[in-house]
């Protein structure tokens, strides 16, 4: 069962609570999961875990590592790219979901460069 305090980044943390309300915890999870693995710089950074829907250890320590390394903004940011294409794909398979487009009002990119 995952706490709130579990995850060190707040802003990744919002975005897999957003995810989750809108998309589903599964897939929500796994976004984040996969925009862990993507901004590690080819496991650089941290080691790649799992993408498998569950918020275990390792998914854990690879958030605080993206935090301690500073790179969790790229987290975030990947974060909400994945959630924009799920829309996207929902409102092609379905035209009638084009109704729901003011969900894009959640997908927000960063526009600051943190130093």
């Amino acid at each position: 069962r995952l706490r709130g305090t579990d995850l060190a980044s707040q802003a990744i943390a919002d975005e897999l609570l957003e995810a989750a309300v809108l998309l589903g915890r599964d897939r929500a999870v796994r976004f984040m999961q996969i925009a862990l693995n993507l901004a590690n710089d080819r496991a650089r950074r941290w080691g790649e875990i799992v993408v498998n829907g569950v918020v275990d250890a390792d998914t854990i320590e690879a958030v605080r590592a993206a935090l301690r390394t500073r790179r969790d903004h790229y987290v975030v940011t990947l974060q909400n790219i994945q959630q924009g294409a799920r829309f996207i794909e929902r409102y092609q398979a379905r035209p009638v979901n084009e109704k729901f487009i003011g969900w894009l009002n959640r997908v927000t990119l960063q526009r600051e460069r943190r130093p």
